[in-house]
């Protein structure tokens, strides 16, 4: 096993039922954040601005949150036109790894997608070769306990071990495939992933896992028979296939305009907030109390029959055709802080407001916006680079090492 210079191993929008959305769905895909989550909306309604290409689910069920099981004639997601064409159209996600159950499993989903083990029986000296050529029993086991160390004793009998570690080896053995298949496409493109880039990749995890407590996370992975300089030797092959895509598609020039143009967008995403009422003199003390001062929030939650009042009637960008259409021509007809009502629905009578989206400065955005505009580039190269993996090159996994 031959090391680099520097030190590192080359072994071979939103459906009216979602609750409160902090940052617009696009620009939390783009930040990699975890809080696309939204204003829950009655069913009918306003429709989420999410992108046909992320995580799909039916859209909530009429006057439930987006947290509530769907009722069964609520509209499906996939009904719903995205809010945004700017998002990914790839399933791969950039650094940093995403969650901790998934840090060995998306690599071993790549082995999977290219199908790239293969099974034979040959002579036990290896435990898999790529093109004849793989690590010995005694050097596997040392890469594997790096990683796990709990597992080296599986790789050094694995007949002998209980079959969920076996399992779990399986799965590694399928990343540490996968990372030396990158790394020959690596060296022939003279593309390495260095050191500094390992430590920061691994501080992102911790940020994102941890909260930025190291301790914390390596008590997490030890949970797990993990190491945190496993997770770090795992992140090769995550960062080594963006960088052998834009070697394979060219440099990827990203325009300030471009970037500009995703936050504006941002900012013509208005929020609808609103209060459901029975009676039409209800809807009017409604307007009455909020004439006089009083904080739609308070309101909302105080006398709203809509699942909203428990988010202050938050329910997230408005997206027309989601809704009664009496409901939707009054918003579309309405100026971004008005408070307008009452509307007669079958739901009983609305109350709202739009009110502009909370956004952080542009300057503040600005990277992750390109970063987001990048990784949606090449996409496609990305692909490429995941399906080649495996054509003309033989792989052969000892059988005892495959379950």
């Amino acid at each position: 096993m031959s090391t680099h210079d520097d030190g590192v191993d080359a072994a071979p929008e939103t459906d009216l039922d979602e609750t409160p959305q902090t940052e617009p769905a696009v620009i939390a895909e783009a930040i990699g954040a975890e809080d696309g989550e939204t204003g829950p909306a009655e069913d009918g309604e306003t429709g989420p601005g999410e992108s046909a290409e992320d995580e799909p689910a039916d859209a909530p069920a009429e006057d439930e949150p987006a947290d509530a099981p769907a009722a069964d004639d609520a509209p499906a997601a996939d009904d719903a036109p995205a809010a945004s064409t700017f998002v990914p159209t790839s399933d791969y996600q950039a650094p940093p790894i995403p969650k901790l159950g998934v840090t060995v499993a998306i690599l071993t989903v790549i082995a999977g997608l290219v199908g790239v083990v293969y099974y034979a029986i040959f002579a036990p000296a290896a435990v898999y070769s790529i093109d004849g050529d793989g690590p010995s029993q005694t050097e596997l086991a040392e890469r594997v306990g790096v990683i796990a160390p709990d597992l080296e004793a599986v790789v050094l009998d694995p007949e002998g071990s209980p079959q969920v570690q076996r399992e779990m080896l399986a799965q590694i053995l399928n990343a540490l495939i996968v990372e030396d298949l990158l790394l020959v496409q690596a060296d022939e493109a003279g593309i390495e992933v260095t050191a500094e880039e390992l430590d920061d990749n691994l501080a992102q995890i911790v940020e994102i896992e941890a909260g930025g407590d190291e301790a914390a996370f390596a008590e997490l992975l030890e949970q797990q028979g993990l190491t945190l300089e496993g997770v770090r030797q795992l992140a090769v092959s995550n960062l080594l296939i963006p960088k052998l895509a834009e070697a394979a598609a060219g440099e990827v020039e990203i325009t300030e305009e471009e970037i500009r143009a995703i936050y504006d967008q941002e900012l013509e995403n208005v929020q609808l907030s609103q209060i459901v009422v029975e009676t039409e003199d209800e809807a009017n003390e409604v307007l009455d109390r909020l004439d006089a001062g009083e904080p739609f929030e308070t309101v909302a939650a105080e006398v709203s029959i809509h699942e909203s009042g428990a988010f202050g009637g938050a329910m997230g960008p408005f997206q027309p055709g989601f809704s009664p259409p009496e409901f939707d021509e009054a918003v579309l007809a309405a100026e971004t802080g008005e408070i307008v009502g009452p509307v007669e629905t079958e739901l009983g009578f609305h109350v709202f407001t739009l009110v502009p989206p909370e956004l952080e400065p542009y300057e503040d955005l600005r990277d992750d916006i390109e970063q987001f505009l990048r990784d949606q580039a090449l996409s496609a190269p990305v692909n490429a680079v995941i399906s080649s993996l495996d054509q003309g090159v033989e792989i052969e996994l000892d059988p005892a090492y495959g379950t």
